[in-house]
């Protein structure tokens, strides 16, 4: 009889002490990615806690669970973190809710944590509650709420398009960089830093990217275009090719790593050139003229120089642009050669026409004129 009584007084005493303290747990719901920013930014994780009795000291139990239950952090339980609850209202925030120096993190996150400061993407579940200072002993009820982890898509660089080839005289003046928005958790606005690097020779291009000084290398927020205006000399004759990407930080000058761990926060890098209207010229020239037999690629060579400037584009562009066929390729190509100077533009003009018109507009032969 005596157990029983000491059991029930037990009971009562605990309940009581549970009923004196009541938390409400908010988060936000869609946290930033990085831990460390859940404690510099207010209103990431608040807790109310409300006492109706004496003041007391109790230690703080958080648990971090993922969708499957797995523990992903927990404040260790020989290093409580104590906190003074007065009588009244008392807000804590995430520095005390979720305190890093205190939290252990289960083995299959404990690596993604120390190299990027994160967790994985995925659904997680907070639970708290607070216990007696010295004993793990309910004093709370525990409190849970969902956290959602969004991971990062970094942005897609759109132009200049991978292996785009640029015109000089437009390049001199302004090349125009475009990519999309970066997919991102939280409300913090990402910070797009434009970098190009020049391809020398010899060099591949991540080569080029790993070990040049990049000639651009600009700061962007609020836009996801950028103008340069190079200032180089790009009338030489010459190929000049480069490298772009984005690296993509947070306000704070942080790398945005995506949640695979890659440390850069880079994009994936594309690569153009600039060419003046001769180098053009030229490099649709020997493409044309490496599809013939070798004995006959100066005959080939000196007939589309012969050609009036606008039939030389059209035929140089429709073998290089419109996206022929080897075989097609080389039948307009038999046919020129074999036919009568004074046909080949008839010729040409002929085969433009018969594109398809989305083959036209990729070939740059619409709105050509024909006559």
């Amino acid at each position: 009889m005596k157990k029983i009584r000491l059991m029930i007084l037990v009971c009562l005493t605990q309940y009581s002490a549970i009923s004196q303290v009541t938390l409400n747990l908010i988060v936000n719901p869609n946290p930033p990615a990085r831990l460390a920013e859940w404690s510099a930014r207010p209103g990431i994780i608040t807790l109310i806690v409300t006492n109706i009795g004496a003041s007391k000291t109790l230690q703080i139990n958080s648990i971090l669970s993922d969708a499957s239950g797995v523990v992903a952090a927990a404040t260790i339980a020989g290093r409580p973190r104590l906190i003074t609850i007065q009588s009244g209202i008392t807000v804590l925030q995430a520095s005390d809710v979720v305190p890093l120096n205190v939290m252990q993190f289960g083995a299959s996150y404990y690596g993604s944590f120390l190299k990027t400061g994160k967790l994985p993407q995925g659904s997680y579940q907070l639970c708290v509650r607070l216990d007696s200072a010295g004993i793990t002993q309910a004093t709370t009820q525990t409190q849970c709420r969902g956290i959602n982890l969004v991971g990062l898509q970094l942005p897609f660089l759109l132009t200049p398009m991978n292996e785009q080839v640029l015109p000089a005289r437009s390049a001199q003046n302004a090349i125009i960089f475009r990519w999309s928005n970066a997919l991102r958790s939280g409300t913090d606005q990402p910070v797009y830093h434009v970098e190009v690097y020049e391809i020398l020779a010899g060099q591949q291009p991540v080569q080029a990217m790993r070990s040049n000084m990049p000639l651009l290398n600009a700061s962007v927020t609020g836009t996801t275009q950028y103008t340069w205006r190079p200032q180089l000399l790009f009338n030489d004759n010459l190929v000049h090719r480069f490298i772009w990407t984005i690296r993509t930080t947070d306000s704070q000058g942080n790398l945005i790593a995506i949640t695979d761990g890659s440390p850069e926060g880079r994009s994936e890098p594309k690569e153009f050139s600039v060419e003046s209207e001769q180098a053009t010229e030229r490099r649709k020239i020997e493409t044309i003229i490496m599809i013939v037999a070798p004995e006959e690629r100066q005959k080939m060579e000196d007939l589309i120089l012969a050609l009036p400037a606008l039939e030389k584009r059209k035929f140089t562009d429709l073998l290089n642009y419109a996206g022929l066929s080897k075989n097609k390729k080389k039948k307009y190509i038999t046919e020129i050669m074999q036919a009568d100077p004074g046909k080949r533009i008839e010729l040409i003009n002929k085969w433009v026409n018969d594109l398809q018109p989305s083959k036209r507009k990729k070939a740059e032969l619409t709105g050509v004129d024909s006559t």
